[in-house]
């Protein structure tokens, strides 16, 4: 992961003169880095958590979020220190743009020192030997986890829970769900702005802002939740809150207070979606085989940022907002019968 980054960063810088290296670089080795981080970063902390594994991937994901929202200010001080606005095309001052490259180099090396400072950070959990003295004592205990180990479920490898039902049920959970959140993330600041002239600018660019805040401080509360009560009743718990909002959505905007907080909940109820698809993972393939399928079913959320968008690009122009809104309130109900299908969880 920590070579990708780094080289993707740095190949970029090197390639912004040529469009096809340049998405070639960002989209492909960029991805390929996050993803492997994902997974590599939910092992390691399974290892020394067993028993708090939504607590963990909760913190992971509000780690990535808070990384995005520093970097993403860092990047911008570099590429852009005087602080210029988009003119009336909607473009930057020339400076801004040739700074670009620059940015990147620059992000690469704090990217390569920061990955090496990481890396030694990260470590198998010490396993003690027992001593002859505990060994008696031990011995009991381990003849009754024994018997616990031999009624746990085989360890999956990934081609294995791809062939599963259970795997696909869960991959179309998160898929329908995350859709509707994405979608409504993506439209609410244009949707809001049309549909009531007293939503300004800055106070919809506020709103995203709280929100992504609620999205990465929520992500931990939706650990401890999993680990506490399981997966089901707070993944059902969000699809139905998500599916209020999206019903009553295009009617709420007139409100500029009840707007925003149906908006903020829509964030919260998306980052759930980050936090409790690897605890399902774990608990429906193995602390082992889960992180390596939850990359698989990681396919789910991009598929659905792709796929939110279009659907609102296509029946928006044809059947307005209400409808698009409508629809994923629907997406997100089928969404919560599906995790109620899965009885492991």
């Amino acid at each position: 992961y920590k070579i990708l980054r780094v080289q993707n960063n740095r190949f970029c810088s090197l390639s912004t003169a040529f469009t096809q290296a340049f998405l070639c670089c960002y989209c492909i080795l960029f991805g390929s880095g996050v993803g492997l981080v994902y997974t590599a970063s939910i092992v390691a902390a399974w290892k020394w958590f067993p028993n708090r594994k939504g607590l963990v991937t909760g913190s992971i994901f509000f780690g990535v979020g808070l990384g995005n929202l520093v970097f993403n200010l860092v990047g911008t001080a570099i590429a852009n220190p005087n602080h210029y606005n988009v003119d009336e095309n909607g473009e930057f001052p020339e400076e801004v743009y040739d700074n670009f490259s620059h940015m990147l180099k620059v992000l690469s090396v704090i990217y390569m020192f920061s990955h090496i400072l990481s890396s030694l950070l990260v470590c198998n959990p010490c396993v003690e030997k027992p001593s002859l003295s505990t060994f008696a004592d031990r011995s009991l205990a381990t003849t009754k986890s024994n018997k616990k180990e031999n009624r746990k479920k085989k360890e999956l490898t990934v081609m294995e829970a791809l062939r599963t039902g259970t795997f696909w049920k869960l991959w179309f959970c998160i898929f329908l769900s995350v859709s509707a959140g994405m979608n409504t993330i993506s439209v609410y600041s244009t949707f809001g702005g049309s549909a009531n002239e007293k939503l300004t600018d800055s106070y919809l660019s506020s709103i995203g802002v709280f929100g992504n805040v609620v999205n990465g401080l929520g992500r931990p509360f939706w650990g401890i939740l999993q680990d506490k009560v399981g997966t089901k009743t707070p993944f059902v718990s969000l699809v139905l809150a998500q599916t209020i909002i999206m019903v009553f959505y295009s009617h709420l905007v007139s409100y500029r207070l009840v707007y925003a907080l149906a908006t903020h909940t829509v964030f919260f109820c998306l980052g759930g979606n980050f936090v409790l698809a690897p605890g399902a993972c774990g608990q429906l393939f193995g602390i082992i085989s889960g992180p390596k399928i939850f990359a698989a079913l990681w396919s789910a959320f991009a598929l659905a940022a792709i796929v939110g968008s279009s659907i609102n690009r296509v029946l928006s122009s044809f059947l307005g907002y209400t409808a698009v809104f409508d629809l994923m309130g629907i997406l997100s109900l089928v969404s919560g019968g599906l995790i109620m299908s899965i009885d492991e969880i």
